[in-house]
């Protein structure tokens, strides 16, 4: 899908084709789209999100910027070349025919600031599938390159504070987060490489997109670095299922470690994509046992540990190998051989039936 970001102050184009495109400045946005394919349209904070009818979103950063000096607007070019700019006050586009894309340039100084479309807000992000920017050179001449340069090379340095790579001479990089946010900016050198230190450190495994942008204001499409990993997973839940069975849930992708109490390894596994994990034990823990569960990320990082005890065995034996006294006769007193000797107490019987006389044992 083509599409035109064009400064309102001077008039500039910048053509892209990617479907999330970055805004500086006061523009018009122009989609090379049919009226019937916009399906409704949203606002996420200072962005504006398009949902097409065919399943497909562009997204446009800062479109609802409130520092821009006027309104940004968004305009669809039909095949026949007839020009619609788009309007709301909710979801669904309000259209009108543009006879003059003239008309929506040159008033920076007499529009509000703000935006066009007054929409409701987004609560739930989108994927990225690539970032264009008008991020021009003011003094660029309309006739120089209009070729945009090929992604830089970036990398995030172990400890996610500084991007480095490699892009066009003198070009200026820029660094973004998955959401748009700029985080870093610097220019290349005369052999174009760069290192540039990052407003937010970025050390939990977050996608970072750089771009660049040659001499004559041309920008690339951004090239995707990941951040290290620095941050130790939460804890895992554990349950011990039976005597060779411990279960829960944990980071997808993790290393599940199950340890006795002399820290001896009774078993691993590795968390299911959907966060679950069963790990058999290489003994059965029926007795009391104290076991300790951990994990450890794709990274190396383990986590806290949990703890988890086994079930203690009842048995009408002791531990000891002495029987434990039953209730059958309080009259037991006194062990032999490690059992409980009966003592059976007899007295004698008169002609009456009565006992009299001592007690004989």
């Amino acid at each position: 899908m083509a599409a035109e970001i064009i400064d309102k102050s001077s008039g500039e184009i910048t053509q892209t084709s990617a479907e999330i495109i970055n805004l500086d400045r006061p523009s018009v946005v122009r989609l090379d789209l049919a009226r019937g394919a916009v399906e409704n349209l949203q606002q996420k904070g200072n962005n504006l999100l398009i949902h097409l009818s065919d399943g497909r979103q562009v997204q446009v950063f800062y479109f609802h910027h409130p520092s821009f000096e006027c309104n940004n607007s968004l305009v669809l070019r039909e095949n026949d070349g007839s020009q619609w700019r788009v309007r709301s006050s909710g979801r669904l586009p309000n259209l009108s025919i543009l006879n003059d894309i003239d008309e929506l340039l040159g008033a920076a100084s007499a529009a509000s600031s703000g935006s066009s479309l007054v929409l409701p807000a987004l609560i739930s992000g989108i994927g990225f599938a690539g970032i264009a920017a008008t991020d021009s050179n003011d003094d660029a001449d309309t006739d120089a390159d209009t070729d945009a340069p090929a992604p830089p090379t970036a990398s995030l340095n172990g400890t996610g504070t500084i991007c480095s790579g490699t892009a066009e001479a003198n070009a200026t990089v820029k660094i973004r987060t998955a959401d748009g946010t700029l985080i870093g900016s610097g220019t290349a050198d005369a052999d174009g490489n760069y290192a540039i230190d990052l407003d937010m450190p970025q050390y939990n495994g977050e996608t970072v997109l750089v771009t660049q942008i040659d001499e004559a204001g041309n920008v690339s499409q951004p090239a995707a670095a990941n951040a290290p990993d620095l941050t130790a997973p939460t804890s895992p839940d554990a349950t011990l299922e039976t005597t060779t069975s411990i279960s829960g849930t944990g980071e997808p992708g993790a290393i599940i470690t199950v340890y006795d109490a002399a820290g001896s390894i009774l078993g691993t596994s590795q968390v299911e994509a959907d966060g679950t994990y069963q790990v058999a034990l290489g003994a059965p823990q029926n007795n009391g046992e104290r076991l300790t569960v951990s994990e450890v990320n794709a990274a190396g990082i383990v986590s806290d540990p949990v703890f988890s005890n086994s079930t203690r065995r009842h048995s009408a034996t002791s531990t000891n190998g002495i029987d434990r006294p039953g209730r059958a006769d309080h009259r037991r007193h006194g062990r032999t051989g490690g059992q409980y000797s009966l003592l059976q107490r007899r007295r004698p019987i008169d002609r009456h039936g009565r006992g009299r006389g001592r007690w004989q044992l």
